[in-house]
């Protein structure tokens, strides 16, 4: 398995599939035998799976190449590259694009929903399919990041809480600014602790 040879097979076996699909259209148009129909069908059926099985391996594949190639140090004023190409020229040379190795990266991401289309394409008599795998990655993503945004009414109370904090800070700044003798620190008591100043009250 390495990554030429599940290239190769993903190039040539798209296109194998494409044109299948195309013979299958062809005998339905023409009213072919069921059974010659049912042997294309299971013939697209075993290609579909085995190409998604190949590009999620492809996807962990690509997913190990590094972006950009590595640097070594050879002397502290010198340095060389270790040869490593850029993955988006690896990429290239493979014969895909980037948006493409993208994708194989999300099936790489996703391997349950993979099993889950896959399934589901044999209980519907369906060929399984990159876009639906894709689709259900994309609603996932989505789900996922909703589920970690603050709701508004956590917005508001952050917010409440940060206005709080400003006017404290604002009062206890005001606090340091005034006299420090008995008038004023009675005066502050029975503002901030009334429970202490009317239990003064009563013992007096």
């Amino acid at each position: 398995e390495t990554i030429e040879d599940l290239s190769l097979f993903v190039l040539v076996g798209r296109e194998k599939l494409n044109s299948v699909r195309a013979e299958i259209r062809a005998i339905d148009k023409v009213q072919l035998a069921a059974d010659v129909r049912d042997q294309k069908r299971d013939e697209a059926k075993m290609l579909s799976e085995a190409l998604l099985d190949a590009e999620v391996r492809l996807g962990e594949l690509m997913k190990q190449i590094p972006k950009q190639p590595r640097i070594e140090n050879v002397r502290k004023d010198t340095a060389v590259c270790s040869g490593t190409k850029p993955k988006h020229q690896v990429v290239k040379e493979l014969g895909f694009s980037e948006k493409q190795a993208q994708r194989f990266e999300t099936l790489a991401d996703n391997r349950d929903l993979v099993e889950q289309v896959k399934a589901e394409a044999r209980d519907n008599d369906d060929l399984p399919t990159r876009s639906r795998v894709l689709d259900l990655a994309q609603q996932r993503k989505k789900r996922e990041e909703e589920s970690s945004r603050p709701d508004k009414s956590s917005m508001d109370y952050i917010e409440e809480c940060g206005r709080i904090s400003k006017h404290f800070n604002k009062t206890i700044y005001a606090a340091g600014m005034l006299k420090v003798d008995d008038y004023h620190l009675k005066a502050w008591k029975e503002l901030i602790i009334p429970e202490v100043a009317e239990s003064e009250l009563r013992m007096v």
